[in-house]
């Protein structure tokens, strides 16, 4: 449909006509970003229970924003954490190659705790491979425990924790990692690029100091060299200029005085320090010549003799996965929604809605923390009339283990932020770090 015409002596532009998109198209699209995810397993939490519940776990990209709540707040969130702890080794341990970015606005996550999960994980996952022997060592199995740490050690290298103290921080947080996935690609471990970003900055200025020192040693070193060739041809040129008298001498004799000039000039200037005759330039013209006419192939075209090994070229490695844990947000936007609620809901609109978009473009997880608000009524999970519109899925832990999971009101799952009723798990115990 063609656009409003503008009225007479208005500088309005007419509006542009919509283009048409065929369904069929956006049927593929759907059925491509399908097989995409359908790559993908799942993440589970490792605990039966909950997986069971969430139905084997979460899916990376659309559907992969999920938010877990936990009673209390700050230190208190031990319940919240545990199950993100879960979350975190299932995902580190599934692949060297997968990596994760932790923002912290509470300052109280137990890297110590995160360890011992990921080792009890680990001694897990051992027992259940290998029997144990009775007549096993105790050096074999100090040189077992020793190998599970140095792989523990190894998984948390691949996690990055970003301390952030206000919204401010977390914004710019989530800024720093949406440029690492945008500029770098997947294929680097943006974690630990984000987290050793100084330490690479001053690795790139080390390294440019370096070449510039490589550049003047090769400059200093090619000046002798140009200033030898230069001379070399100021002084072929001044004994070319030098021109026998035509009316002295014959025209005869002037070639030969130019031929002569010429070698010796080619005998001076050719080497330093070395005098090359005529008869041995035309001695190794002539060898040059039969060299030639010996070999019916130019050296390129040789037939090599010795068998070249070709390098198998290597399988390609497991796609990088990229989990980003944010712990929590009430921490940081309590404060301001007192002040000033109309402004830092729509600041923290904004902020959900980018993250939801970094999401679903880059395959990502990502997990939000969140706690809740001691009253006399129930515990009610803090930003509820802006959070829920945005995930996927919410998981509520309550006390005595109790864990409510609900489907979130986000686009992704057809929703206008109309929660649907959960499935409840009457006893989940996601402490325990021999069953996490």
């Amino acid at each position: 449909m063609p656009g409003f015409a503008p009225t007479p002596g208005s500088t309005q532009a007419p509006t542009p006509t919509p283009t048409p998109v065929l369904a069929s198209r956006l049927y593929d699209v759907r059925c491509a970003r399908d097989a995409s995810a359908g790559e993908r397993a799942r993440l589970g939490s490792g605990c039966e229970a909950v997986d069971e519940v969430l139905e084997g776990g979460v899916d990376a990209g659309v559907g992969g924003c999920v938010g877990i709540t936990g009673t209390g707040s700050g230190s208190e969130m031990g319940r919240a954490r545990e199950l993100a702890f879960a979350f975190l080794t299932t995902f580190l341990l599934a692949s060297s190659a997968n990596s994760a970015v932790w923002i912290d606005t509470t300052g109280t996550l137990d890297v110590l705790r995160l360890y011992d999960v990921i080792l009890a994980r680990l001694r897990l996952r051992q027992r259940h491979v290998t029997s144990t022997d009775p007549n096993q060592d105790q050096e074999q199995e100090q040189e077992q425990e020793q190998a599970l740490e140095a792989a523990a050690v190894a998984a948390l290298d691949r996690v990055a924790i970003m301390r952030a103290f206000d919204f401010a921080g977390v914004v710019e947080a989530v800024g720093e990692v949406r440029e690492r996935l945008e500029g770098g690609g997947e294929d680097v471990a943006v974690a630990v690029a984000v987290a050793e970003k100084s330490e690479g900055m001053v690795n790139e200025e080390e390294e440019e100091e370096e070449e510039a020192e490589k550049k003047s040693q090769s400059v200093e070193r090619a000046e002798p060299a140009r200033e030898e060739s230069a001379r070399r041809r100021t002084g072929l040129a001044r004994v070319r200029s030098t021109i026998a008298d035509s009316e002295d001498e014959g025209e005869d004799e002037d070639e030969d005085e130019d031929e002569m000039l010429l070698d010796e000039a080619s005998a001076v200037f050719d080497e330093p320090g070395h005098h090359v005759d005529k008869k041995e330039q035309q001695q190794q013209q002539q060898q040059q010549q039969q060299n030639t006419t010996t070999s019916p192939l130019p050296p390129q075209t040789q037939p090599q003799t010795q068998t070249q090994t070709q390098t198998p070229i290597p399988p390609p490695g497991p796609k990088p996965g990229f989990l980003l844990l944010l712990d929590n947000l009430a921490q940081v936007t309590a404060p301001q929604l007192k002040a000033n609620y109309v402004q830092t809901s729509a600041n923290l609109t904004h902020l959900l809605r980018g993250l939801v978009a970094l999401t679903r473009a880059h395959a990502l997880r990502t997990l939000l923390l969140n706690c809740t608000q001691t009253h006399s009524q129930p515990p009610v999970p803090l930003l509820a009339h802006v959070l829920p519109r945005f995930l996927d899925v919410d998981i509520f832990v309550g006390v005595g283990g109790g864990l409510h999971v609900g489907k979130g009101g986000s686009a992704g799952a057809g929703g206008d932020g109309v929660g649907r009723e959960g499935d409840e798990v009457e006893v989940v115990v996601v402490g325990d770090s021999e069953e996490v």
